[in-house]
């Protein structure tokens, strides 16, 4: 889900890798997310290592079950996509997580490139940048 604080309005002044992360139909109506204190400001704010991606076609409900999926739905919680598919997008969001983990938590750099090459991500991205050389 998307990070939110009204209270996050400077820079940490520390560094912790960070993931940026969000969702095409996150800020369509009915938005989960508010602009200005999204993933996006907490990206702006956060220090080296960090990456931002913003999925397309996908918003905040697809990483549900069939239930939670469907009730997001009929309720007008967040914007869903019936047109996508879901496993395919949990088994990516496990996959980032788990690059993300395996770089900063485990050392393993060679998982890096899941997280920093673009054609090693198979989801579209709208927003996508990187800063991880933090020399």
């Amino acid at each position: 889900m998307e990070p939110f604080s009204i209270d996050f309005k400077g820079r940490l002044g520390y560094s912790i890798p960070a993931l940026a992360y969000g969702t095409q139909l996150c800020e369509m109506d009915p938005k989960c997310c508010i602009p200005g204190i999204d993933y996006l400001h907490f990206y702006n704010e956060l220090e080296c290592p960090k990456v931002l991606m913003n999925v397309t076609n996908f918003g905040h409900c697809a990483i549900l079950n069939d239930l939670g999926w469907s009730s997001c739905r009929a309720i007008n919680f967040c914007q869903t996509n019936p047109a996508v598919d879901r496993d395919f997008y949990r088994e990516f969001v496990a996959g980032v997580m788990s690059a993300l983990f395996g770089t900063y938590l485990q050392g393993n750099d060679q998982m890096l490139v899941y997280l920093t090459k673009p054609d090693l991500i198979p989801v579209l991205l709208g927003a996508f940048e990187v800063d991880v050389n933090c020399h």
